[in-house]
């Protein structure tokens, strides 16, 4: 039944300085499905990897449970740790992917412009608002939603 769900690697990059983790404003977590015996629902367990100074951090989520471990980087004597964490610490990917559910990436910006402008923006600093570049941010939509051309 795994087959029919894809593992994951969740890219993920923080604006904000006080978000970071373990120093980290750039990391990547692994999710790998499993799916209840009965087949009627599927959960994640995921993993990421934080080096921080001498030491990494592995976080660590299997059928629920939460667990961190740390080593050092420069010490291959130093014995390890492993502790339990509260699994509320870590958000679950289903939290994560399930409101991403049948949408699609958009540019809502692009869309809204008419004459080189941006009325939205206009409208909301009272600015001349230009449009952005083709390549600007894109963000995630509902499948049905239309937007004004």
């Amino acid at each position: 039944m795994t087959a029919n769900w894809p593992s994951l690697r969740l890219h993920f990059t923080l604006k904000r300085s006080t978000m970071q983790v373990y120093g980290q404003s750039v990391f990547s977590m692994i999710a790998n499905p499993t799916v209840s015996s009965d087949s009627s629902s599927v959960l994640y367990n995921t993993f990421a990897t934080f080096d921080e100074g001498a030491t990494s951090y592995n976080h660590t989520l299997v059928d629920g449970l939460a667990y961190v471990s740390q080593s050092s980087l420069d010490d291959s004597t130093a014995t390890p740790s492993v502790s339990c964490v509260d699994s509320d610490s870590l958000p679950s990917v289903n939290s994560i992917v399930a409101p991403m559910k049948g949408s699609m990436g958009s540019d809502y910006f692009q869309k809204s412009c008419k004459n080189g402008t941006n009325e939205f923006i206009e409208n909301l600093v009272e600015k001349s608002g230009f449009c952005p570049a083709d390549d600007g941010i894109k963000s995630l939509a509902y499948e049905a939603t239309v937007f004004p051309d």
